[in-house]
């Protein structure tokens, strides 16, 4: 892109030649030129270092996206030329409901905006590397926002971060199988904000050919959805899964379309409609909470978590389509040349313990008649058939042993939901995407159990279970607003072992996620880490510890060796009984 339409607005930040004035409350704020008009931010500095960078909130990219465009693809922003943007908070976050999550910020559905954040020493000759993140929250919940996101350990790496919203739940990916509304708005969301980037992010002193997608768990599913698209990948170089895969079951809806749900909704609404022209004008006009509080929002049942509103595979004849075939078989025909990072935590389930989720933790039920959902697609195995039962067996004895399934085997039960929903998927994504590459793929896993593993730190039931759980690498990666009390134990007590591993964590993780956006490795002449990419199909990975770095060969082996041939004990008994009919056992 040529970047001579705003490089003056570049010049401006770093000398202050638009604006930059003190305000009562001794904040300097400067002001950036995008595509769409100005925006005023300010210059702030970093909790453990005291670097000092420039904090842009709440841009819009997105027309918000109700009447018409509600349940539509994104439209970009109107420009607001000539005024000027504030840009000192953050936008509205989206209308979502909060199963998981206490959650006070503000929401509406006119919530489509991106925060920037710049280190503060750039030169204005320089194209500083650019990480952009998705954040995560089963695609029902959360936001950009600071209260987990904050810039700081990134930005003092000399990274430019943006962090954004995007439509979540019924709101982000409702389908009538239709042209029109053919579901997956979030991805959108998602894709046109690396638009964004692409057009913009140089006004910022950024570089739009160094741009790097990072996201955690739906966000890192998110994340490998864009890697897998040929249009997304457009717009970046690098991209690091963090803990969720688009081979991860849970990655896709429970069903492609909606319909029927849409109409049932209307009804329950006491406006039972009669035809699709009707229900499409209800949906147009209906109030966003009334839609929410009735979405399904995550289906627990047997051990497992599917949502009714994820991303579906979209019809070819779709206005605009995100994806259209399945991503195995987008790997069989393409080759994806990006560099990749994926990675997991050691005990990934431990976080949903925490959550008391009844149904994913019910022991007395499992040990007494020991079925679960299979983490496949197409798993159309019968409770009841022996083919399942000694599938069943065989699981239930690599992870249980002879053991009574209770709380005395928490760190096996832990072990098991990790696997079930989260390790084996992100395994065979790392696999799949090292094969059909001519790119590097790395992988790390975070096991740091310290200050700042939030889910042990809330729950001590949980304080034997090895390793961190689900999400338990981020108040490491980012300063979590909403962990500020732990951070201030750790600046009070820096001496004590715990600190210790903590602030080394943070240097670390950081290092490594911050390398790989700038090189596209996660060591830089060794430091941290000299590792090897995954080769000839052994995973070489680097494990994160208390202890420090640990290279090691193929996590999780045996338990992902157990999981494939279960899967291939699924697939040949569906091409058996290819012809016959069968409940799903699944559904």
């Amino acid at each position: 892109m040529n970047f001579v339409w705003c490089a003056l607005a570049v010049l401006a930040i770093w000398s202050g030649a638009v604006e930059s004035q003190q305000s009562n409350e001794n904040l300097e704020h400067v002001v950036v030129e995008t595509k769409s008009g100005k925006v005023r931010g300010l210059r702030k500095s970093t909790l453990l270092k005291n670097f000092d960078y420039f904090s842009f909130k709440g841009i819009p990219y997105a027309k918000t996206p109700v009447g018409s465009l509600r349940f539509k693809a994104p439209e970009p922003v109107e420009p607001w030329a000539p005024a000027i943007k504030d840009a000192t908070e953050h936008g509205y976050t989206c209308v979502r409901p909060t199963q998981f999550f206490i959650d006070k910020e503000p929401q509406s559905e006119d919530c489509l905006f991106l925060n920037v954040y710049v280190p503060g020493d750039v030169r204005p000759e320089e194209r500083l590397p650019v990480m952009v993140y998705i954040h995560g929250g089963a695609f029902q919940e959360g936001s950009g926002n600071t209260d987990t996101y904050g810039p700081d350990f990134i930005v003092e790496h000399r990274v430019i971060l943006v962090t954004f919203n995007y439509r979540l739940g019924v709101f982000g990916f409702l389908s009538l199988g239709t042209p029109e509304y053919s579901g997956n708005m979030a991805l959108k969301d998602q894709q046109l904000v690396l638009k964004w980037v692409q057009e913009n992010i140089g006004c910022f002193g950024g570089d739009n050919q160094a741009v790097t997608l990072v996201g955690e768990s739906a966000g890192g599913a998110s994340t490998h959805f864009h890697l897998i698209s040929s249009e997304s990948r457009k717009y970046f170089r690098a991209a690091a899964p963090m803990s969720g895969t688009t081979f991860n079951y849970w990655a896709f809806s429970k069903q492609n379309d909606h319909t029927d749900y849409a109409y049932k909704m209307a009804a329950e609404l006491g406006q039972p409609k009669q035809s699709y022209n009707e229900l499409v004008e209800f949906l147009k006009t209906v109030p966003a909470d009334k839609i929410y509080q009735h979405g399904n929002v995550i289906d627990l049942l047997k051990r497992t978590a599917r949502g009714v509103f994820a991303p579906v595979i979209e019809k070819r004849d779709a206005i605009q389509p995100f994806i259209v075939e399945p991503p195995s078989k987008i790997y069989s025909e393409s080759r994806i040349d990006v560099d990749t990072m994926f990675s997991l935590c050691a005990a990934e389930g431990l976080t949903f313990y925490m959550k008391a989720l009844d149904e994913m933790y019910n022991y007395d039920g499992l040990n007494c008649n020991f079925t679960l959902k299979l983490p496949f697609d197409e798993a159309m195995v019968p409770y009841d058939s022996p083919e399942y039962q000694n599938i069943a067996a065989e699981i239930r004895k690599f992870y249980f042993k002879d053991s009574a399934i209770d709380k005395n085997v928490l760190q096996e039960y832990i072990d098991f939901i990790s696997d079930l929903n989260f390790a084996y998927g992100i395994d065979k994504a790392a696999r799949q995407q090292a094969a059909q590459t001519n790119r590097n793929t790395f992988f790390y896993r975070f096991s740091v159990d310290s200050k700042l593993t939030i889910s042990k730190r809330l729950n001590p039931e949980v304080h034997q279970v090895n390793g961190a759980g689900h999400g338990n690498e981020l108040c490491y990666m980012f300063r979590c607003g909403a962990a500020q009390p732990f951070y201030d134990d750790i600046l009070a007590n820096k001496d004590d072992e715990q600190s210790r591993v903590s602030l080394r964590t943070i240097d670390n993780l950081t290092k490594i996620v911050t390398n790989f956006v700038k090189y596209g490795s996660p060591g830089y002449y060794g430091d941290p880490v000299d590792l090897a990419p995954i080769q000839n199909n052994q995973v070489n990975f680097v494990d994160i510890t208390n202890e420090g770095l640990r290279i090691g060969v193929n996590p999780n082996a045996a338990a992902n060796e157990l999981w494939s041939r279960v899967e291939r004990q699924v697939q040949d008994y569906n091409q058996r009984n290819a012809k016959s009919t069968f409940c799903n056992a699944r559904v």
